[in-house]
C-alpha cells in the first residue's frame, strides 16, 4: 500500500461525506450551548430569582402554620413544577437552537443513517482494542484531563473568591441569599464557559486536521480513481453517442417507405427512396451505425426492402441529413443501384405471376 501524501479528490469527499465522516467538534457545539445558556440564564436571571423565592416562601408557609395534608401537598407540587418549567424553558429553548445552528454550521445539511449501519470491522475485538491505544484516543484522553484541570481550577478560585459571602448565606435574608447564589452562578459559568469556548476552538481546528488526514490518498488510489471517472466518461460517451445515432435514426420508422437499404454491410446502413412522381433526386429516410443501423436492416428484413451491400456508398451517405436529398456527386451511383433493386423487384412480380 503506498503511503497516504495525495489530498483527497472532490469524489472522495463527497464519499465521505455521504457516510457521514465530516469534520465536526462536539467540544465545540459543547462550548458554544453552554454560552447560549449562560447568556439565556443571565437575561432570565432576575425572573428566575425572583420566582425561586417566592417558590421557597410559598413552600415555607405551606409547612410553618399546619400540618400539609396530600390535598395540600398534590397542587404545590404541580404549582412547583410550572414554575420551574417556566424558569429554565428559555434557557434551555437557547441551548437548543445553539445545538443545531452550530452543528449546521459546521457540517451544513446532512442527514444519512450510514453510521448507523453494522459493519463487520466495529465488531471485530482485536482491532476495537487497538484502537483504545490509538494516538487519536490518547489525544482525546489528554484533552479530557485538561479539561478537567482548567475547570478545577477555575471552579477553585471563583468559589474561593465567593466562600466569605457564601459563609454568611445562612444569616441572610432569603431574597439577599438568592442574588448571591446567583453571583456565584454566574461567574462559575463566565469563567467555565469561557475556558470551554477556547477548549472547543481548539478542537474544532484540531477535527479538521484529522479528519483532513484521514482522507489523504495514496498515489495508487488517485491513479485507480482517475481511470474510473476516465471510464465513467467513456461510458458516458457511448451512451451520448448512441442517443445521437438513435435521434439521427429517428426516421427508422420511415424504412418500410423505403426502396432500398445500402448497408456496409456490417455497422452502418441508410434507407434510400426516389419518388418519381415528386421528382428530384432520391432521399434519405434513415441513416445510422451501430444499433441504430441493426434496427434499419431489422426493419427492411420485416418490411422485405431489399437490402444491398456497397461498402463506400454506405459510407459516403450515412451522414447526410435525414430526409434530404442525397448530393449530386452521388446520383450515378444511387442511380445504379436503385435500377438494381427495381429490377430485381420488376423479377419477383413477374415469377409470382
Amino acid at each position: 500500500m503506498s503511503e497516504k501524501t495525495e489530498k483527497p479528490t472532490q469524489k472522495r469527499r463527497d464519499k465521505a461525506r455521504k457516510e457521514g465522516n465530516v469534520a465536526k467538534s462536539a467540544e465545540f457545539t459543547g462550548a458554544m450551548v453552554v454560552l447560549f445558556a449562560w447568556a439565556g440564564l443571565s437575561a432570565w436571571m432576575t425572573v428566575i430569582v425572583g420566582r425561586s423565592a417566592g417558590l421557597i416562601t410559598h413552600s415555607i408557609e405551606l409547612v410553618s402554620g399546619r400540618n400539609p395534608t396530600q390535598a395540600d401537598i398534590g397542587p404545590f407540587l404541580l404549582a412547583a413544577l410550572s414554575e420551574l418549567g417556566l424558569m429554565i424553558a428559555p434557557p434551555l429553548a437557547l441551548a437548543f437552537v445553539a445545538a443545531l445552528f452550530f452543528n449546521y454550521v459546521q457540517i451544513g445539511a446532512l442527514f444519512t443513517l450510514e453510521p448507523l449501519m453494522p459493519q463487520g470491522k466495529r465488531l471485530d475485538p482485536v482491532g476495537g482494542f487497538k484502537k483504545m491505544f490509538a494516538p487519536k484516543k490518547l489525544v482525546d484522553l489528554a484533552k479530557n484531563i485538561a479539561k478537567l484541570t482548567v475547570s478545577g481550577l477555575l471552579g477553585y478560585l471563583v468559589i474561593r473568591d465567593k466562600l466569605p459571602m457564601l459563609i454568611e448565606l445562612p444569616r441572610m435574608t432569603l431574597s439577599k441569599g438568592m442574588i448571591i447564589v446567583s453571583d456565584v452562578v454566574f461567574d462559575l459559568c463566565m469563567y467555565l464557559g469561557g475556558a470551554l469556548i477556547g477548549f472547543g476552538i481548539a478542537d474544532l481546528f484540531w477535527q479538521r486536521h484529522q479528519h483532513e488526514q484521514g482522507l489523504m490518498m495514496g498515489k495508487d488510489e488517485i491513479k485507480r480513481e482517475y481511470k474510473e471517472a476516465q471510464g465513467d466518461q467513456q461510458v458516458k460517451g457511448e451512451r451520448k453517442k448512441l442517443h445521437r445515432e438513435l435521434l439521427r435514426g429517428g426516421g427508422t420508422k420511415q424504412v418500410k417507405k423505403a426502396d432500398a437499404v445500402v448497408v456496409n454491410p456490417t455497422h452502418i446502413a441508410v434507407a434510400l427512396r426516389y419518388d418519381a412522381d415528386a421528382g428530384g433526386a432520391p432521399r434519405v429516410l434513415s441513416a445510422g451505425r451501430g444499433e441504430v443501423a441493426k434496427e434499419i436492416k431489422r426493419l427492411a428484413r420485416r418490411y422485405g426492402i431489399p437490402i444491398v451491400k456497397n461498402i463506400d456508398l454506405a459510407r459516403a451517405l450515412v451522414d447526410t441529413e435525414i430526409d434530404s436529398e442525397i448530393p449530386a456527386e452521388f446520383y450515378e451511383p444511387v442511380a445504379e443501384l436503385l435500377t438494381y433493386v427495381y429490377r430485381l423487384r420488376q423479377e419477383r412480380e413477374n415469377d409470382s405471376q
